[in-house]
């Protein structure tokens, strides 16, 4: 993938020096190889202590969309191939043809850690529909709006991603209704969950 190719499960095999059954014991599918690659390249990231304070949440989700993003960056490549894999999938299954259903959802622990100490302060529905809005900024999806619509270099890409990330937690600090400011009884309506995600 270094080299700008997208293997098959075949190619890999081959340029690994194995077998083709004991790379498919491990990757049935194209697909499920990509996976693999993408988990890999933000397994850093995904596992990284947060250095900012918690009384932080807007740095802290700084350090967190910068350290995925540098990600994307450094593995373009392999987030590119798995978001193609995962929208032919989508597309197969708009004609009703079979599809391979790919886990995701790797960028989101990281994300929840870094808004981890709001959960004291605001109703559980509040930081999930923030951490929804966050995974919509970070990862490859917004990576790809910066740098072929805007065309913008590595460098004002993650500047961009880190003013908007920025943003939008001041924006939900400043609106936010705390919990000590909901009225007794009160409930929220939970905002609609994401389909069941794996690891990715």
């Amino acid at each position: 993938m270094a080299h700008g190719a997208t293997p098959s499960v075949s190619d890999a095999a081959e340029a690994a020096g194995v077998s083709r059954a004991t790379a498919y014991r491990y990757f049935p599918t194209q697909g499920a190889l990509l996976y693999g690659l993408v988990r890999r390249a933000i397994a850093g990231s995904a596992t990284r202590s947060i250095e900012a304070p918690p009384n932080d949440v807007s740095a802290r989700a700084s350090e967190v969309a910068r350290s995925l993003a540098g990600d994307v960056r450094d593995h373009e490549h392999q987030f590119r191939a798995l978001l193609w894999q995962m929208l032919g999938n989508w597309l197969a299954g708009r004609r009703g043809e079979v599809t391979e259903e790919l886990p995701r959802g790797g960028r989101i622990a990281p994300i929840e850690a870094a808004m981890e100490p709001l959960r004291d302060r605001f109703a559980e529905d509040e930081v999930l529909r923030l951490v929804q809005a966050l995974s919509m900024l970070i990862g490859i999806e917004g990576w790809v709006v910066l740098r072929d619509m805007w065309h913008l270099d590595d460098a004002a890409a993650i500047e961009t991603l880190d003013a908007a990330v920025r943003w939008l937690v001041a924006g939900f600090l400043s609106s936010a209704e705390p919990l000590a400011a909901t009225p007794p009884g009160r409930k929220r309506k939970a905002p609609a969950k994401a389909a069941p995600r794996g690891e990715a």
